[in-house]
């Protein structure tokens, strides 16, 4: 018993008070030395027993203590194992490991990774971004909000003296070109705007627990009953135009703009589509090879806020006649775009009302007059207004026959 007392001792780091080491031990849990006159007994008093109703000090001292069972049928050797614990909290030697499909709808999942001193358990925080998500288990199943952003997991390891958190590699979720449809009706029929020359591949998931090959051939689908659908392409998508279609009523929003490439360079891709709403959509439209964006959006009278627009890469567009047309309700900052290139701004947002805010139209003004623009252009924002003290200069060197002399419809300054 000597010896496990002494390995008790060294345990916790103390050594024997006149030649003892259970009076060491005994002054490392609290018990008064001086007046103690059984040390078992006050050992157990210090780690919350009762002595009262105590038959064995020893075991139920081990017991106080967290153990459960005896070790070679000896309670001392439970009791040296519990001092043997670590003396640190867990350190991290190799990072957790998240691995999984990076798509949405799939599970990803974590590893511990690797720590010293004895972690007993462990802890998860999944993460997009910043913010926190999921449940404290080591699996994740992604979700619409996690297309296109960073999900990361923290291992949190605890052993008896303290936690410690690590933060795994980040996995960037893939964006697909993702649109939502509405049906009012059992057995209507949407067409995807494809077109003959375009290119397609992958499949199409319609959202109604069915899909196929993505192709040209694939583009219509119909629905059994109405409601809202969610329409996930994975693939190649370029070509799409609702211009030879006039247009659709179903089409009701982009959750993601994901791969989607417009393809031929004739404009109206998105025209007529009376219910569109674009205000939530999670990503930036990839305009790489445009140059005409004539009646884009006309004809959307439901657009307000087109979430992003202002982080557009429009540095190679030359016509944006009739953009927004007949878009009444639209209001957005678009004065970071680059329009050096443009020529053709006729009827650009002709049908703009008081909903297109000062505040933004003065950026416009501002924007587009600082960084440069063709000259003799002409450009209606319909009955939008802006300020005279917060617009009015930029207007001025764009409409200004030393500069750019531009012809401009609009509200007019308040």
């Amino acid at each position: 018993m000597s010896d496990t007392l002494k390995e008790i001792a060294d345990n916790l780091g103390v050594s024997t008070i006149n030649g003892s080491y259970l009076s060491g031990i005994a002054d490392y849990y609290g018990v008064d030395l001086a007046t103690s006159t059984d040390l078992m007994r006050d050992i157990l008093v210090e780690v919350g027993g009762d002595p009262s109703t105590s038959t064995d000090y020893l075991q139920d001292i081990v017991l106080e203590l967290g153990g459960t069972v005896t070790i070679n049928g000896n309670w001392m050797e439970a009791w040296q194992a519990i001092t043997s614990g670590p003396s640190a909290a867990p350190v991290n030697t190799v990072l957790p490991s998240v691995t999984g499909t990076a798509v949405v709808g799939n599970v990803l999942s974590t590893t511990n990774g690797t720590w010293t001193n004895s972690p007993t358990s462990y802890a998860y925080q999944w993460k997009r971004g910043a913010t926190n998500i999921g449940t404290n288990v080591n699996t994740y199943t992604l979700v619409t909000a996690d297309a296109g952003q960073s999900i990361t997991c923290v291992v949190t390891a605890t052993n008896a003296v303290g936690s410690t958190p690590a933060t795994s590699n980040a996995v960037q979720i893939q964006n697909y070109f993702t649109t939502e449809w509405t049906t009012t009706a059992s057995s209507e029929t949407i067409e995807l705007p494809y077109l003959a020359a375009g290119t397609y591949s992958g499949v199409i998931d319609w959202g109604d627990n069915s899909g196929e090959g993505n192709s040209y051939a694939n583009r219509t689908h119909t629905y059994a009953t109405a409601g809202t659908y969610t329409v996930v392409i994975v693939g190649t998508v370029n070509g799409w135009n609702f211009g030879d279609l006039f247009g659709s009523t179903y089409i009701t929003s982009v959750v993601h703009w994901g791969q989607l490439q417009l393809g031929a360079d004739n404009g109206n891709y998105f025209g007529d589509c009376p219910n569109l709403d674009l205000s939530t959509v999670s990503d930036v439209l990839d305009l790489t090879g445009l140059s005409v964006l004539t009646y884009m959006f006309g004809g959307c009278t439901s657009l307000t806020n087109i979430n992003r627009i202002g982080e557009w890469n429009t540095s190679g567009v030359t016509t944006m006649n009739a953009m927004f047309q007949f878009c009444t309700l639209i209001n957005f900052n678009i004065g970071t775009w680059d329009v050096a290139g443009v020529g053709d701004f006729t009827d650009f947002m002709a049908d703009a009302t008081t909903a297109f805010s000062t505040t933004n139209l003065d950026a416009i003004y501002n924007g587009w007059s600082a960084s440069g623009v063709q000259n003799d252009c002409s450009i209606s924002f319909g009955t939008a207004e802006y300020t005279t003290a917060g617009g009015q200069a930029g207007k001025d060197i764009l409409t200004s026959l030393v500069f750019y002399n531009w012809t401009i419809i609009d509200g007019g300054g308040i």
